[in-house]
């Protein structure tokens, strides 16, 4: 029996992002993993390295933000006054929406 956990399935989701777009034939795209949250920061910070690693892709130390808890993810803030690159990335989120904060309902 496989086991299917939600590491797993971040795992494989964030390999994905990080494949270069190229070798797919777009140009037009960048996916950028700006943040990740676990039990613990240590964790955290193993599950980037290995999964970069994993991906074969050069990983810059600091380029992505780790958290040792899903709160503090939550409550970090994008900024409007930094640059997107600053932020690792494309600004993606709306300045002061938390990076965790789930985006409206659109059904009624």
């Amino acid at each position: 029996m496989v086991s299917v956990s939600a590491g797993w399935i971040s795992t494989k989701f964030a390999l994905d992002l990080l494949v270069d777009p190229a070798t797919r034939e777009v140009s037009d795209v960048e996916h950028t993993i700006a943040a990740v949250a676990s039990r613990t920061a240590d964790k955290a910070d193993q599950w980037v390295k290995d999964t970069w690693a994993e991906a074969k892709v050069d990983y810059k130390e600091g380029t992505v933000k780790t958290y040792g808890d899903y709160a503090q993810l939550y409550a970090d803030k994008v900024s409007p006054q930094q640059p997107a690159e600053s932020q690792g990335g494309r600004r993606l989120l709306t300045p002061e929406r938390p990076v965790g904060h789930p985006w409206p309902s659109l059904g009624g």
